[in-house]
């Protein structure tokens, strides 16, 4: 299976206009910006998605919602798992039960998602290893194996250059 661990994109934090808990933080327009951006370069890279599952945060929401513009297989299914203070057993159960053959996108949070990608790579009890905002990391995961190939990682920062290039 394919797994794909993505980062919110930046949001705009507690105090400024209109935001007053941390539930609710909207995106910034660069988060925006970057998270249109990564999913330009997922599509461009043939990423289809059999299951989007994001936080329910709006951050979480709002970034899965924009990696998928308006490509009917990029809807996005709330994962409360995901959110903040999320169990993370559940999403590595939820990895874990995936069939060979899917593609499995995940948007949540730091410090959760850098303590899931460790747990994949390497089981759970290393540290964690953080992303970066809008960040993507592509997994590839043989479960008859137990494989984890780490295939590929994607910075809002690259995407940008890349995507200038071509």
């Amino acid at each position: 299976m394919e797994l794909y661990l993505v980062r919110h994109a930046q949001a705009l934090d507690i105090g400024e206009p209109g935001v007053t808990r941390d539930e609710a933080r909207p995106l910034s327009p660069k988060g925006e910006a970057d998270a249109r951006r990564q999913g330009e370069a997922l599509r461009a890279l043939g990423v289809v998605p059999t299951h989007l599952l994001t936080s329910p945060l709006l951050r979480a929401r709002q970034t899965a919602e924009l990696l998928g513009g308006n490509h009917g297989a990029w809807r996005a299914h709330p994962f409360a798992p995901l959110a903040v203070g999320g169990d993370p057993d559940l999403v590595l159960a939820r990895i874990a039960a995936a069939p060979a053959r899917e593609a499995l996108v995940l948007v949540g949070h730091e410090p959760q998602l850098g303590e899931l990608f460790q747990a994949v790579l390497s089981g759970p009890g290393h540290p964690a290893i953080p992303l970066g905002k809008a960040t993507i990391v592509c997994l590839e995961l043989d479960h008859a194996r137990h494989e984890v190939k780490l295939r590929w990682v994607l910075a809002p920062k690259l995407t940008k250059a890349f995507l200038h290039l071509g």
